[in-house]
């Protein structure tokens, strides 16, 4: 299961628009940290930053709510002075839609989260990015799989996971309860486009793709054993 999920496609063309910008410059950090200043439980080691050389800037959330206003939260208070203390330049979160523009003013991004967790989609996000050094702590295997070996997915993949793994439960439901594709009533309309896509076509049961491909659920449904859908539930690879 591909577990940690990101808009691949969104994340390139954020980046190359910062890119184009007439006043984007390039090489305005050496260093790049994006997460939690406040580690709770101690996997998170922003405070590794601090250790590297060059133009190092964090960004992360500084406050517990927004009633703070200017106030760090005691919780993330001594990791940012000591990132500030050796010259980090430190600031608040930014939204998920300018953050090409923070990656694509560094040369590398410092993702130093430990086994436990974390760090999982600022490294996918800086990968799609392209052009960026993602250093991982090597203490973390996860994270250095993510970097050199894991596949960019697209919202388009993911939704033909889902499709798939839903048209062969959908299947495998029609076997256990002899339900014909005939017996459930077609939905789809001339405007609607739930249909699957063509390029998907090879991962479908040969069976199943030439009937309607959305239904009323609780039409086909209704009079399911329950004990056999969890038994089937329990054996499908979704």
């Amino acid at each position: 299961v591909h577990a940690f999920g990101i808009d691949a496609d969104a994340m390139r063309r954020q980046c190359a628009e910062a890119r184009a910008r007439p006043q984007h410059n390039a090489t305005s950090y050496d260093w790049l940290f994006v997460g939690a200043f406040a580690d709770h439980a101690g996997f998170k080691r922003p405070e590794r930053l601090a250790l590297r050389s060059g133009r190092r800037l964090a960004v992360g959330k500084l406050r517990d709510n927004a009633e703070q206003g200017d106030v760090v939260a005691p919780a993330a208070q001594p990791v940012v002075d000591a990132l500030r203390r050796a010259g980090v330049e430190v600031r608040p979160p930014v939204p998920w839609d300018r953050l090409g523009e923070v990656l694509t003013a560094t040369e590398a991004v410092l993702v130093p989260d430990d086994w436990r967790g974390g760090g999982e989609r600022l490294v996918l996000e800086a990968r799609a990015c392209g052009g960026l050094d993602v250093a991982v702590e090597r203490d973390n295997p996860k994270l250095r799989d993510l970097r050199d070996t894991a596949p960019l997915y697209t919202p388009l993949y993911y939704a033909g996971q889902l499709e798939a793994g839903l048209l062969g439960l959908e299947h495998d439901l029609r076997v256990a309860t002899s339900v014909s594709p005939a017996s459930v009533p077609d939905v789809r309309d001339e405007e609607e486009t739930c249909g699957v896509l063509g390029v998907l076509g090879e991962l479908l049961f040969s069976d199943v793709t030439g009937a309607p491909l959305c239904r009323k659920s609780d039409a086909f449904l209704a009079g399911v054993d329950l004990n056999v859908l969890v038994d089937i539930l329990e054996t499908t690879q979704v």
